[in-house]
């Protein structure tokens, strides 16, 4: 990572961008709030924007009055315009991957959102693929369309796999227990120090959990939704 994102997160002046605000990315949104940074939520659901942009949740896992709190500190805005990925520093894909009849990932989202991402991507920003999919996603799947902006990954931008581990309507109490594995930890650390979770109650996801419902999300920069 380089030194000027480094201090940029050390001093908590990088731009914090989650893309998708589901049950993995809006507990996520309110951590870094927390631990002081800025943070811009995108969704492609006007509802779910609109209703965090007034402070109401939708997250059993988010009361709305931490929503509220990170509004009132002006600290977080949700957005559905993925032209404000060009001026984020760290940004976290947390776009579902629901699967198949076979078991295994539908990684169409995860695809779609890197579009997104690479057509807005510049020099020393780290990109955090939190989506549950197999190991390899990041170099097979994301370095080479960021390289064909003509990065590269490790030296002008920065590429880290760290899965979500949730499994929807399964509580298990005391502790944030987000799964990670200890290579991701490792390569999140500089950006994520700080951001330890205070949530009571945490749901987890194995890898071969329940498929998640089908969501919209833009294929393009054209912004026009799918349905998985």
């Amino acid at each position: 990572m380089s030194e000027t994102l480094k201090r940029r997160i050390r001093t908590r002046r990088a731009k914090v961008g989650i893309l998708g605000l589901g049950y993995v990315g809006l507990p996520l949104v309110v951590e870094f709030v927390r631990a002081g940074f800025d943070v811009t939520g995108f969704d492609v659901v006007a509802s779910k924007v609109d209703a965090l942009n007034r402070g109401r949740s939708y997250i059993p896992d988010v009361p709305s009055s931490a929503v509220r709190s990170a509004l009132k500190r002006k600290r977080f805005r949700a957005t559905s315009n993925f032209d404000l990925l060009a001026g984020m520093d760290a940004v976290s894909m947390c776009v579902p991957t629901p699967l198949s009849k076979t078991r295994d990932p539908d990684m169409s989202f995860v695809e779609s959102a890197s579009r997104e991402v690479a057509a807005r991507l510049h020099r020393d920003m780290i990109v955090v693929l939190e989506s549950t999919t197999y190991p390899g996603t990041t170099r097979e799947v994301l370095a080479p369309r960021f390289q064909a902006k003509g990065v590269v990954v490790g030296r002008d931008v920065f590429l880290a796999f760290s899965p979500e581990r949730i499994d929807p309507g399964c509580w298990r109490r005391g502790g944030s227990g987000s799964g990670r594995t200890s290579s991701s930890r490792s390569r999140r650390s500089a950006w994520t120090r700080g951001t330890r979770s205070t949530a009571s109650g945490t749901r987890r996801r194995s890898s071969a959990g329940s498929p998640r419902p089908a969501r919209r999300w833009p294929p393009s920069s054209t912004g026009a939704p799918w349905t998985a």
